[in-house]
């Protein structure tokens, strides 16, 4: 009866050992396919701003971010435009000498914004669409959530 007992208690415990290395597998597995997802996700994302802004942008993900605009840590995923027309165009526009067609080009940068914004996960993370002139300032242009336009599409 002990020898029965002595057995039955081996395999237990051998079976126990067992399962936790099919875990331990099973862990890696679901972190090797969130990283690839994840991988996948973002160039979805970079692909879709190319598409809509042309490929002559910068595009990069800022994790982790908080603003004045949104407290909560969100992931920024941020399209720099290196069109010199789109900076001539919103300075005409922040002189006051701005025509119907710098309004527009501005007005459609938004759009085109708010659409990659509306692909995001979750409602805290925002798209943010800039520009950069010769001395190194950045010019915010465009700021969307999917949810909401933090800087308003104005018609």
């Amino acid at each position: 009866m002990r020898k029965t007992i002595l057995l039955l208690s081996s395999v237990f415990v051998l079976s126990a050992c067992g399962s936790s290395n099919n875990v331990a597998d099973n862990d890696e597995t679901t972190e090797e396919s969130v990283e690839v997802t994840t991988t996948i996700e973002v160039k979805d994302m970079e692909s879709k701003a190319k598409e809509l802004f042309g490929n002559d942008i910068r595009f990069e993900i800022n994790e982790e971010v908080s603003t004045s605009d949104i407290a909560e840590p969100h992931t920024e995923y941020r399209i720099t435009l290196t069109d010199t027309s789109i900076a001539e165009a919103n300075d005409r526009i922040d002189s006051n000498q701005g025509t119907d067609g710098d309004l527009e080009k501005i007005r459609d940068l938004r759009e085109k914004t708010k659409e990659l914004a509306q692909d995001l996960d979750n409602n805290l993370d925002a798209v943010v669409t800039d520009y950069i002139n010769e001395v190194d300032n950045i010019y915010l242009l465009a700021y969307s959530q999917k949810n909401n336009d933090i800087i308003p599409i104005v018609e």
